[in-house]
């Protein structure tokens, strides 16, 4: 800063030696107090990440913790939205995970397959942060769609836990262009890999509950075989187990006859589906018992007229069930989803 004093009379040598040992002691205190500003600042940073830290690794669940990360990135940037996309672990692509702020009236879907894929995949690929001040020129988005997006700046970071990419965040800023400081980009991702670790934490939580369930799953199955005489009952146990312990919409056990595949039992289903007879050979379950060997279709549209007959069906496995290499049941599981693994 400077100072400066305004008067009728000429200021005297004394006034002037004076005035410059008065102007250094006030620049100290304010060189002092910037100090002070910039030392509360960064404790009041440190707080804040202590908290954030805190609350994601007090967090199991998935559901739970990815969108107080989307929320914690938002404010900590002090930006208007973020999203967070997961890495599919079978087949590599990108999964909406999270989403807040600015993006939460977007379409859900357009993050995935967009505008935004671009940068995301950039981001994951090169394992470092991405700055885009200008959002309408940049070689990470296609400026054929650039023009619709809410955003003027955008940050991708990278998601790493254990030293393996599971995703990224995008933080979005629609208000003005920014440019992101070193600093901002650096507690942001410190924020983001202890969410990454956490998220893999939550992931290997959720797999051990499913084991879990499986475990029950599979004893109540054995308990009911061993109990139960008529086989009818057996099969309709069976798959309301299955359907109940894994949550799938609908499943149907058939056995082998014959004249082809008979519907042993189902759960599910609505009246006239399944059908109550396969042929050897048509269809996933039929194609399953003729050849002995496990049938998945992630994408039932691809593959037209191959579900059992229910709408909205996405993707069908059929197992074919085994006693000494002689195939003497198929189980056919439907979803709406197309899951990680079946």
């Amino acid at each position: 800063g400077y100072l400066a004093l305004a008067g009728a009379n000429l200021p005297t040598s004394l006034d002037k030696s004076l005035l410059h040992t008065f102007a250094a002691s006030l620049g100290g205190i304010l060189e002092s107090d910037l100090l002070l500003q910039d030392t509360q600042r960064k404790l009041a940073e440190a707080a804040a990440l202590a908290d954030v830290s805190h609350a994601i690794s007090a967090k199991l669940t998935r559901e739970e913790l990815l969108p107080f990360l989307a929320e914690s990135l938002t404010s900590i940037s002090g930006s208007t939205g973020c999203f967070i996309v997961l890495v599919h672990p079978a087949t590599n692509e990108l999964a909406l995970a999270a989403i807040h702020g600015g993006y939460e009236g977007q379409d859900r879907s357009l993050p995935l397959t967009g505008e935004y894929a671009g940068l995301a995949r950039a981001s994951l690929d090169s394992r470092q942060a991405i700055v885009v001040e200008d959002a309408r020129d940049t070689r990470h988005i296609d400026t054929r769609k650039a023009e619709d997006l809410p955003d003027k700046s955008l940050l991708a970071l990278p998601l790493i836990a254990q030293g393996r990419v599971i995703g990224a965040a995008i933080v979005g800023e629609s208000r003005a262009r920014r440019r992101f400081s070193e600093a901002e980009i650096g507690r942001l991702m410190v924020v983001g890999n202890q969410g990454a670790v956490a998220i893999a934490n939550a992931r290997l939580f959720r797999e051990l509950e499913q084991r879990l369930v499986e475990l029950g799953t599979l004893a109540e199955i054995s308990r009911v075989v061993f109990s139960e005489l008529r086989a009818p009952n057996i099969y309709q146990r069976v798959v309301d187990e299955l359907a109940r312990a894994f949550g799938y919409p609908y499943v149907a056990f058939y056995r082998v006859g014959e004249d082809g595949l008979e519907l042993g039992a189902q759960v599910g289903y609505e009246a006239g589906a399944p059908p109550t007879r396969i042929p050897l050979g048509s269809g996933l379950v039929g194609d399953s018992a003729a050849t002995g060997r496990a049938v998945y279709v992630p994408d039932i549209d691809a593959q037209s007229g191959r579900s059992l007959g229910m709408g909205g069906v996405v993707s069908q496995v059929a197992l074919p069930l085994r006693k000494n290499g002689q195939v003497l049941g198929v189980l056919s599981v439907e979803s709406h989803s197309t899951p990680v693994s079946y």
